[in-house]
């Protein structure tokens, strides 16, 4: 900034006036016709109130050169896209424990599946499931053979005597299936692909719910879901929300699988081949 001193202005009334100095704006000398207004004698004015004006006038003036220069030289602004706050995930971390059986009696250590594995007859298996949030669960197996044209769905969970019969689990809670103490789920004599279709959501899903309310517990059914047209929307909405994306990553030291998901549900198809 140079100071130029004080100047009359309009009706006498004097201003106090600096320069604005940048690699632009190089000219430091008083201007001429400031120079002869310089001779000029104050006159009797409030000065305070005008001085203060004069240099804001002046400042804000010497911003919109240096404004307009930019301007000039590195053309307009470039838009910015919005920022948007990330959504909220859902996560859900499992894990499948295997024991095998000969002659219906454990046989072996049982261990955490860390690959696909080809389960024979009788090979039995526990799930454990744990999440940061609080949600609902539903585990859904799908045999190898279709029944009357549709899908051979059985509800593994919820069901009446694991859980309360219900499906909400805890925050940082680990949910064993069956508990610990049950029976495992088994493998029986089909062959060919079990689905075991994982349903991880914040709130209670209807559809989910009336099929277990439609699912058969008793011990020749194992939870066996025979109403068409609840086999029916239990089909859709599987198809519907595992065709969304998802993440899913392995743990190989864990031997543990994450899914995750930005939606308020999310459903992980599980493969299980059996031979």
């Amino acid at each position: 900034m140079k100071d130029l001193g004080e100047h009359p202005v309009k009706h006498g009334v004097k201003i106090h006036l600096y320069a604005l100095c940048t690699d632009d704006v190089l000219n430091q000398e008083i201007p001429q016709k400031l120079r002869r207004k310089e001779a000029e004698k104050p006159r009797d004015k409030p000065r305070a109130l005008w001085i203060g004006v004069g240099a804001v006038v002046l400042v804000l003036t010497a911003g919109a050169v240096m404004w307009n220069t930019r301007q000039k030289t590195s053309g307009p602004p470039s838009s910015s896209p919005p920022v948007v706050a990330g959504a909220p995930e859902r996560v859900l971390t499992y894990w499948i424990t295997v024991q095998k059986y000969r002659d219906e009696r454990p046989y072996q250590e049982p261990f955490r599946l860390a690959s696909d594995i080809n389960f024979e007859a009788n090979y039995r298996i526990q799930l454990g499931f744990r999440s940061p949030q609080s949600g609902h669960l539903y585990l859904i197996n799908e045999g190898p053979v279709p029944r009357n044209g549709l899908p051979d769905y059985h509800m593994l969970f919820p069901s009446p005597t694991t859980n309360n019969g219900s499906a909400r689990v805890e925050a940082n809670s680990e949910m064993l299936f069956p508990p610990a103490g049950r029976k495992l789920i088994r493998f029986d004599e089909q062959q060919g692909t079990e689905k075991l279709w994982v349903v991880w959501s914040k709130e209670d899903v209807p559809a989910l719910s009336e099929a277990r309310q439609a699912a058969s517990f008793a011990a020749e059914d194992g939870g066996s879901i025979k109403d068409t047209q609840r086999v029916e929307a239990l089909r859709m909405l599987l198809k519907r929300y595992s065709s969304e994306k998802h993440d899913v990553e392995r743990d190989d030291d864990s031997k543990t699988t994450t899914v995750k998901t930005t939606g308020d549900m999310l459903v992980d198809l599980r493969k299980l081949e059996h031979h």
